[in-house]
């Protein structure tokens, strides 16, 4: 494949260029949409409008997905003269009218998670979106996009006085480790019925060797609460000048991450947190960097595992954020887990509507969580629909905030940690099981039958950590 596209490129670009020069202040208009098989979306030279959640388009930048098999930096390589032309062009009407706006096409981000999904992204001028388009490697061209966290509420919500669990006696309860006193939503995935209360029972492995990768704002990594087991791993946030490091500067990671894996209010407490800050200090970030994000967790796992007779390291990685339907996002959360990784997210917080309608979310390999309340009532606020694969506690749930100080909140996105925990127990006691299995598992001992108003194509399942994951 890759000789026949090189012997193309040249000819190509003498047609392009002179087409370049006979177009050079008139713009171009697209072709119609290719109707390939594998094309998985099509392309636009006008952003489309914010939909009603207020997702919003970055003007001129795009994730421009290539086929299968398909060669990240030969793409690169090979598109580099239109790219120089069209600068030049874009230069040239510059000159002639300093007011004009130009921009300067450049790609800044490359994919490569594995044969499912190579890509690249950055910015374009519309005269080369045609081009690009029309690339015999090219599958998709899509907007980046803004993504928002899937938390409704900072506010601390005390529980009712009629919810507060209570410990019940060690020698009724599943073997393993035991904390007692725990929060609620650790004490609820512990116990079949919500009358029955009991404390947070655990396997002894407790998430050990396993890496739980958050991408959203960061990590507080120092949190007392996360006793030396959180690691900063890497800044993909387009709008987070000067940040070198995935420090924590909003709280909301912090809080996902303690759900996980955190002393007091984690599922798994022996497993690794891995911060990859993809969201700035207000909790925006995009599509782009949600996929550059994915991206690392790929490319640690591969590192990783790649050391001669090292254990195997497992890996999770948790999305509690929210975006318009992307088809590269989806395409690159089923890529991660490919890879052998479980990708955990939020389903959402748009007050009962289909997770389906949303990235990540939607994407099928995904395992999309909802939000329920301490009545094991689903949330308002949750999204709910096929989509979606089982439902956890995601209504006033405590957990870390910046420094070493705590905070309630509800949402999704505190649902979806809990699971990933959960998955991070399985994994840890059956480290060669694959996504697939973990999903089986997850599904097959969640609780059934007791989400009221579940929402229509909703599975009826709550999230159970099973102490005895082991047998």
């Amino acid at each position: 494949m890759f000789a026949y596209f090189l012997t193309w490129v040249p000819a190509a670009l003498v047609a392009l260029c002179a087409l370049i020069t006979l177009n050079r202040n008139r713009a171009v208009a697209l072709p119609a949409p290719v109707q390939a098989a594998d094309r998985l979306a099509t392309t636009s030279t006008t952003a489309p409008a914010p939909d009603a959640s207020g997702f919003r388009p970055i003007p001129d930048t795009y994730i421009i997905t290539l086929k299968r098999g398909c060669d990240v930096n030969d793409f690169q390589t090979n598109v580099s003269r239109t790219l120089y032309e069209i600068n030049l062009q874009q230069l040239s009407i510059a000159a002639e009218n300093p007011d004009a706006h130009i921009v300067m096409s450049n790609f800044d981000r490359t994919f490569n998670l594995g044969p499912e999904f190579r890509g690249v992204a950055g910015t374009l001028a519309p005269d080369v979106l045609p081009r690009i388009q029309q690339h015999p490697n090219v599958s998709a061209i899509e907007p980046v996009v803004r993504v928002a966290l899937a938390t409704t509420s900072v506010t601390a919500t005390p529980l009712p006085p009629t919810l507060v669990l209570t410990q019940k006696t060690a020698a009724a309860v599943a073997p393993g480790l035991l904390q007692v006193n725990a929060p609620w939503h650790l004490a609820r995935i512990s116990q079949r019925q919500r009358s029955v209360v009991q404390p947070y029972s655990y396997p002894r492995s407790a998430g050990t060797n396993v890496r739980i990768y958050i991408l959203d704002t960061g990590v507080t990594a120092q949190h007392p609460q996360l006793e030396g087991r959180a690691a900063l791993g890497a800044v993909f946030c387009s709008s987070c000048t000067g940040v070198t490091a995935a420090i924590d500067d909003h709280g909301h990671g912090s809080h996902v991450a303690g759900i996980a894996a955190s002393k007091t209010y984690g599922v798994a407490k022996r497993a690794t947190v891995v911060a990859v800050k993809i969201l700035d200090r207000d909790g925006a970030g995009n599509t782009a960097d949600l996929i550059s994000g994915l991206n690392y967790v790929v490319q640690q796992q591969k590192s990783l595992n790649s050391r001669t007779g090292a254990p195997p390291v497992r890996g999770v990685a948790n999305l509690s954020i929210a975006g318009p339907v992307s088809a590269a996002v989806n395409a690159a959360v089923a890529a991660v887990v490919a890879a052998g990784v479980p990708v955990i997210v939020a389903a959402g917080n748009a007050n009962g509507d289909s997770a389906c309608n949303y990235s990540p979310s939607g994407a099928a390999p995904a395992l999309a969580v909802g939000a329920t309340s301490l009545s094991d009532t689903r949330a308002a606020f949750s999204n709910t629909g096929p989509c979606i694969a089982m439902f956890a506690p995601g209504m006033a749930v405590t957990s870390l905030w910046l420094g070493s100080s705590t905070r309630t909140l509800s949402g999704t996105s505190m649902a979806a940690p809990a699971v990933a925990g959960i998955a991070a127990l399985v994994l840890a006691n059956h480290p060669d099981w694959t996504p697939a299995q973990v999903r089986a598992h997850l599904t097959t001992t969640a609780t059934g039958g007791v989400v009221a108003d579940a929402g229509a194509g909703a599975p009826n399942l709550l999230a159970f950590s099973d102490a005895n994951v082991s047998g």
